[in-house]
């Protein structure tokens, strides 16, 4: 039993491995109590199989990891054909995660039935961001705010390299943007370390303009992911400092970002073919236009 305010409610039970059941209309009056009970009907199980393969060659994936989400049940790996089983997946819509290192991962939705319980799934290497170029040449970043970040060495999580906000005073922000073009739904992932005030200074993370997390205080390197569509994103890493007082290294790092499946880099012309008749001696100018439609950069 719970206490709550004097109302009518719907009252919704659930319980994993159960269809949820709601009791409606249910009336709580002031300094009284109400019993309501609920039978849960038990959902059917079953065993789905499935294979992964690499989307670019098509060759079976070992050891990727297929988990449910959100369920007790434990994750299994991919054999050397790329091919998994697990058992006890409950119908309905379930979440699935495959994940393997140096692919994109990916998070999707699958709705289980007695019909429906082989589920195959094509990854795609990723496209990794570790600074170890030393600067932001591999991608096309971008800096905004008061301080630029910089590539250093002092502090990684893996290599040898990664990113640090730039210097700032109090009242000030340090940003990093990408604009990146997702060529197939999948999970962005990277470490973060922190320094700094706590409570009051932050890293924080936006996509598309929305504030997804913020972390304060002294927090070690640690692992955040998020789920982008196909399409077009941009990301921003904000190191903000308030009116005053500065604790720690003052400071955030990232490295190891790992985007999904991004579309790659590639120049189109404006226009396509240029053509002019010129009088001896005489000048004239035309304008070609290069647009980069993808990720990275081209020579």
């Amino acid at each position: 039993h719970r206490m709550i305010e004097q109302g009518t409610y719907n009252v919704i039970f659930s319980a994993y491995g159960y269809f949820t059941d709601t009791v409606e209309n249910v009336t709580v009056n002031y300094d009284d109590s109400v019993r309501v009970d609920a039978s849960l009907t038990p959902k059917s199980t079953y065993t789905i199989n499935g294979n992964v393969t690499n989307g670019e060659t098509g060759d079976p994936i070992e050891n990727a990891e297929v988990a449910i989400l959100n369920t007790p049940l434990s994750p299994v790996y991919t054999n050397s054909s790329g091919d998994y089983t697990i058992n006890g997946v409950m119908e309905g819509s379930n979440t699935i995660q495959v994940r393997k290192s140096g692919y994109a991962t990916i998070t999707d939705d699958i709705n289980v039935s007695e019909s429906d319980t082989i589920f195959n799934f094509n990854l795609y290497e990723a496209d990794i961001e570790d600074f170890e170029s030393g600067d932001f040449s591999s991608f096309a970043w971008g800096f905004e705010g008061d301080a630029a970040w910089e590539v250093v060495s002092s502090d990684v999580y893996e290599g040898f390299c990664s990113a640090k906000s730039g210097f700032i005073s109090d009242d000030q922000e340090a940003v990093l943007t990408i604009d990146i073009m997702v060529d197939e739904a999948g999970e962005l992932s990277f470490y973060k370390k922190v320094s700094s005030e706590s409570g009051y200074d932050y890293l924080e993370f936006y996509i598309d303009g929305t504030q997804e997390d913020s972390w304060s205080g002294e927090i070690d390197w640690s692992p955040e992911s998020y789920t982008l569509s196909e399409g077009s994103h941009t990301l921003r890493w904000k190191y903000t400092k308030d009116a005053a007082v500065g604790n720690g290294n003052d400071c955030a790092w990232i490295d190891y970002i790992t985007f999904p499946k991004l579309v790659p880099p590639a120049l189109n012309f404006s226009p396509d073919t240029l053509e002019t008749f010129m009088d001896v001696n005489s000048t004239q100018i035309e304008t070609l236009e290069l647009v980069n439609s993808g990720n990275g950069t081209v020579d």
